[in-house]
């Protein structure tokens, strides 16, 4: 058996020393990647670009377990993890092919002979049976399929860094929601509290003759307003607590955010560098390219289908005689399968992978687009949510003032109740537009890092 084998092998070597290759060379499409985004000034300072652990850019505690949390018992990243071990899996099956396939059988039958009623002879018969048959991928056909495959389970891979950056944010984005519900409801319950302290002074101006009741109608209505916001607020709050609960893999039942407001967060704008570094740090950039680099393999094995198969096999039968010796039989086969008539079957089909290849050129050209877009609208956000927060804190501060000075001259008289009226429903309205705009500006500093790809910047493995 020794010499058939060592003849396969020598074979093979001989014959894939000549073996083409018909995948197409691959080249990375090309894209318009402008030098530098939009004239947009970032009003914040920048912190470093984002490393593998942005969201601690944030400066809370409470936020990072949260996201280790999520990291470790998230159940969509779990399934994506699965995922890839099922890609890892395909390139080991489909790397199998490229390897002789070896098999063994074997047999023991024991046989007695009679002549007129008596025993006269017994014997056993052992057989056993090596074959080892080899596919010579002259063409490159299985080795097409092989790359096509390892393509394809980095894409998978890349899917999964995907899934990993878009939890991460949406944890941030949850925790955020939920400390501007917080900020909002303690708002709302402040001027609640005030709201009823005016209604006591306008309740003793009325006793006193000095207010109509027309007034302590108004500040009645008003208290019953300021206090129909708050069971929405608190709505709010449960839901992003929930829907944070979720992320990290936990019941919602018994959770909530420790944390009392906004102000346990740090604002952290990424330094966005150049839109070309989003080429390679953007998992889904990449894995719309992986895609890419797999539909040119499947199209070399398209081609490849087209011209012969030539396979090898060989095999050895022992067989043992107990009454006769043993005998070794040996065999080497050499075989070829040419399509001659397919009904156009193999020409559709790279007709196909060649308009797959089209149509994922075109999927990887807007995704570099789409990448380019977020970030630039990123930093617009940034810088126009900063500005925008900073006219909000005027305005709350000076609602402020306004309706403490309008107290304050209603109950010397020298105010009428409409102007109390009027700037405290201002004040409430600012005070709570100021919360949203904090958090919106914190949003956008998120959104930033997301469109950049988030911490990620090693290549996954395949």
């Amino acid at each position: 058996m020794v010499a058939p084998l060592r003849l396969v092998v020598t074979m093979s070597v001989a014959l894939l020393a000549s073996a083409c290759s018909l995948i197409p060379e691959y080249r990375q499409p090309e894209v318009a990647v402008p030098a530098s985004f939009g004239a947009v000034a970032v009003s914040a300072p920048l912190a470093p670009a984002p490393d593998a652990t942005w969201w601690r850019m944030f400066g809370s505690a409470e936020l990072d377990g949260y996201v280790a949390q999520a990291l470790a018992a998230n159940q969509d990243l779990e399934a994506a993890r699965q995922r890839v071990a099922l890609a890892r899996a395909a390139i080991r099956s489909a790397r199998s092919v490229l390897l002789p396939q070896v098999d063994a059988s074997g047999s023991v039958t024991r046989s007695h002979s009679r002549a007129d009623g008596a025993r006269t002879s017994t014997g056993t018969t052992e057989r056993g049976a090596l074959d080892v048959s080899y596919e010579l991928d002259f063409w490159g056909f299985n080795a097409a399929n092989v790359r096509a495959t390892e393509a394809d389970a980095a894409a998978i891979a890349f899917a999964r860094e995907t899934t990993a950056l878009v939890v991460q944010s949406n944890v941030v984005a949850a925790y955020i929601e939920a400390l501007a519900a917080k900020d909002r409801l303690t708002i709302a319950r402040q001027n609640l509290a005030t709201s009823l302290q005016i209604l006591d002074v306008v309740r003793a101006r009325v006793r006193e003759g000095a207010a109509s009741p027309l007034d302590l109608a108004q500040q009645e209505g008003n208290v019953a307003s300021v206090e129909a916001t708050i069971p929405a607020l608190e709505r709010q709050l449960r839901a992003a607590e929930t829907a944070l609960a979720v992320l990290l893999g936990r019941p919602p039942q018994g959770f909530a955010v420790q944390a009392s407001g906004l102000a346990a967060l740090a604002l952290a704008v990424p330094d966005p560098g150049q839109p070309a570094s989003l080429l390679v740090r953007r998992p889904d950039i990449r894995q719309a390219e992986a895609q890419l680099v797999a539909a040119n393999a499947d199209i070399g094995a398209a081609r490849a289908a087209f011209l012969p198969v030539v396979e090898i096999s060989a095999g050895a039968v022992i067989s043992s005689l107990a009454s006769g010796g043993t005998s070794i039989v040996k065999s080497l086969v050499a075989s070829a399968a040419q399509p001659i008539f397919d009904g156009g079957r193999l020409s559709a089909n790279l007709d196909q992978s060649r308009a797959r290849y089209a149509e994922l050129v075109a999927a990887y050209r807007q995704a570099v687009l789409v990448g380019f877009k977020e970030a630039e609208d990123s930093l617009v956000a940034v810088d126009t949510s900063g500005r925008r927060t900073r006219a909000l804190a005027t305005a709350a501060e000076r609602s402020a003032e306004a309706a403490r000075v309008a107290r304050a001259q209603y109950a010397a008289g020298a105010a009428d109740f409409l102007t109390v009226l009027d700037s405290q429903r201002t004040l409430l309205s600012a005070q709570d537009g100021l919360v949203q705009g904090q958090a919106d500006r914190f949003q956008s500093a998120l959104d930033l890092y997301r469109a950049l790809g988030g911490g990620w910047a090693a290549a996954p493995e395949s």
